[in-house]
């Protein structure tokens, strides 16, 4: 039966975070295919090579005798193993340490998914399944493992747990790239391995894995000295709805850049999602009718600290755009690639759908949070002007107002479905067909979305216009 959870310690949790954060930034992807461009090195000293697991990543913590073992985010992870971890701890003579490790679930001949780890975490039937595969050391004893090399880490852990329900990750050595590229083609081509960590001696260290291939859609562009500069795809959900999922700046030809800048070009709509590139240039909106094949290195759902990143969640209209419809947990893309337009494929969700993402990489579950428990939104800026023009003939005077708020929800954080910054237009007009229209842009930028509500007002807000207090 499956351990029961328990509230995780802040120092703890804090700990966890802190070890994923770091893990993080230590690691580089790299491409098979170019490897030979980044990885350098060996000789005399040779690299060591581990299976990298797709499961769970857990700090397993052994404090006076027991495991408490810490997943990403802070929460505590019910898995029998842990105390498999901590007996073998307690024989050894450890009287405190911390190892960082991957919770999965082994599958006869298949490669492990965290999924099936994430599911048998909820199944009290199933927990007994999982495994631990330890693969670092943070301290022993209350102090920093002194690390001599990679090969000196995995020498202790596999002297710490022989136990096949907790046994460190598989490790080969390789002298030069070209043993490291035989040691892919087994585990990974051959025998389906997720990937392979490789520490240089140097200290530096790299994950190897395939890419994949994702059909999107392209749906805005931003435009650069050489005609397209970045792409927007998008992926459709189950129920229809489309998430954003990545920008997209490299793979294009020349050529790609300016005869698909064009024919993005003719696609041009009116849009209330606001999406950035990397100057803070906004991405013009297009119909979504281009479907593109992108290669991404991988697709990561949580943030280094553990918090569920965010995808925003946006409607498509025919007659009135893109709007936006808010955030929801999913992943980001890295290393995004173009490779080629899908002319043989229609936007139908069946073709485009995030399904192609959610088996690579499961998104986070929603934080379920009641709105009475959210913090307030604060008013950042709230301008109202009036015009009113006398009536011709028999018609009533014509009253005009325009009004422009901007909010900072306060809510991002404890519940990723909302934005950090709302800024909302409100244009009543009462001679004209549609008296009130309203526009809704979000975004994590409070000066991007102050420098829209400026822009508009310069715009808007000419002569005769009184502004209310």
């Amino acid at each position: 039966m499956a351990e029961k959870r328990t509230e995780v310690p802040a120092e703890l949790r804090k700990a966890a975070a802190e070890c994923k954060k770091e893990m993080s930034n230590r690691f580089v992807l790299v491409d098979p295919a170019t490897a030979k461009d980044h990885i350098r090195g060996g000789g005399k000293e040779m690299f060591q090579v581990t299976r990298k697991i797709d499961g769970v990543m857990a700090c397993a913590f052994f404090r006076d005798g027991a495991t408490t073992l810490v997943g990403s985010g802070g929460k505590a992870l019910g898995a029998p193993c842990a105390e498999t971890l901590a007996a073998s701890l307690r024989a050894a003579g450890v009287a405190s340490a911390t190892v960082l490790c991957e919770l999965y679930l082994p599958v006869p001949n298949g490669r492990p998914r965290v999924g099936d780890a994430l599911s048998a975490l909820a199944d009290p039937k199933r927990a007994g399944q999982l495994r631990l595969a330890p693969f670092g050391i943070v301290e022993v004893d209350g102090a920093p493992f002194p690390e001599k090399g990679y090969a000196a880490v995995h020498v202790k852990l596999s002297e710490w747990f022989p136990d096949e329900a907790v046994r460190p990750v598989e490790r080969r050595e390789a002298a030069d790239l070209a043993g490291i590229e035989e040691i892919y083609r087994e585990w990974v081509e051959g025998e389906g391995a997720e990937g392979l960590v490789i520490h240089a001696p140097s200290g530096f260290v790299w994950k190897m894995k395939p890419r994949h291939s994702v059909d999107a859609v392209l749906v805005g562009y931003t435009t650069g000295d050489l005609g397209l500069r970045n792409a927007l795809f998008a992926v459709r959900d189950e129920a229809g709805g489309w998430r954003i999922a990545g920008k997209v700046g490299s793979g294009f030809s020349a050529e790609d850049r300016k005869s698909l800048l064009v024919r993005l070009r003719a696609f041009d709509c009116a849009s209330t999602l606001v999406e950035t590139d990397s100057r803070g240039v906004a991405f013009r909106m297009v119909r979504p009718e281009i479907v593109a094949e992108i290669s991404v290195g991988e697709f990561v759902a949580e943030e280094s600290d553990g918090r569920p990143k965010t995808n925003k969640i946006a409607s498509w209209d025919p007659a009135a755009g893109w709007k936006a419809c808010g955030l929801a947990p999913g992943a980001s893309a890295k290393s995004p690639v173009f490779v080629r337009l899908r002319e043989d494929k229609t936007p139908d969700p069946a073709l485009v759908g995030v399904k192609q993402i959610t088996d690579l990489c499961p998104f986070a579950a929603p934080k379920a949070t009641a709105a009475a428990d959210l913090p307030k939104s604060e008013i950042l800026a709230r301008r109202v002007f009036v015009k009113e023009t006398p009536g011709k003939g028999e018609a009533p005077p014509k009253l005009m107002v325009q009004k422009y708020l901007l909010w900072k929800t306060n809510k991002e954080e404890a519940d990723p479905r909302y934005p950090a910054y709302v800024y909302h237009f409100t244009d009543y007009s009462s001679g004209r067909a549609e008296a009130l229209k309203r526009s809704v842009r979000i975004s994590s930028s409070r000066e991007q979305l102050a420098g829209l509500m400026d822009a508009d007002i310069a715009a808007n807000v000419k002569k005769g216009w009184q502004e209310m207090d």
